[in-house]
């Protein structure tokens, strides 16, 4: 397997063009998938929120997918043979979070950017979909004064347990494989039951 690494600023649109067009030199003209994964998620309250810091999460979480769709979107259509393309946003853009007004407008302005790629792009044979994640256990709340924090995210899950990357990696294969050719413009709930209700304590 032949496999590169490339740096890049995503909220920056000329480095999110030059790595689309990197990876595509690098593999004769050949792209097939694209995943969306980049992502920043800090906690602030919106009343103490500094333009900087929204403007940030939206540039990254927001802007930058945008930049690296339409340039692999370009791409895709001059191959001519199709494509699939993947967002990884959040439950975060179904409801609202204290201290993440940023990051809530971020991921439900990605959920919505994915339906209308879509629709411009079904025409090409390119399938556009989202995942929206929920508390997926990457380390981030280990220390311990986020201990509650994790505890209470925990309580609302009806599986009981954060998830794993691999829970999220699975679907995106899926969704990237050949057994997906009908599914476009959705957005799947990924989060162990917690979208579905409250647990009874």
């Amino acid at each position: 397997m032949h496999c590169i690494q490339v740096q890049a600023d995503v909220s920056n649109s000329v480095q999110a063009t030059q790595m689309v067009e990197t990876v595509v030199k690098e593999f004769n003209g050949r792209l097939e998938i694209l995943v969306n994964n980049a992502g920043i998620y800090p906690f602030t309250e919106a009343v103490k929120m500094s333009d900087e810091e929204f403007n940030r999460v939206i540039d990254t979480n927001l802007k930058g997918a945008f930049f690296v769709t339409r340039t692999a979107a370009q791409k895709m259509i001059v191959r001519g043979q199709g494509g699939r393309i993947i967002a990884i946003t959040s439950g975060a853009g179904h409801s609202g979070r204290f201290g993440q007004t940023h990051y809530c407008s971020s991921k439900a302005g990605l959920r919505l950017q994915c339906m209308a790629f879509a629709i411009e792009l079904a025409s090409y044979g390119i399938n556009v979909n989202s995942i929206s994640v929920g508390f997926v256990d990457t380390g981030q709340f280990d220390t311990p004064e986020l201990q509650q924090v994790r505890e209470f995210i925990l309580k609302k899950i009806l599986l009981r347990r954060a998830g794993k990357p691999v829970d999220i990696a699975n679907l995106a294969v899926f969704l990237a494989s050949e057994k997906a050719n009908w599914i476009t413009g959705a957005d799947f709930r990924v989060d162990g039951g917690e979208a579905a209700g409250r647990i009874p304590d």
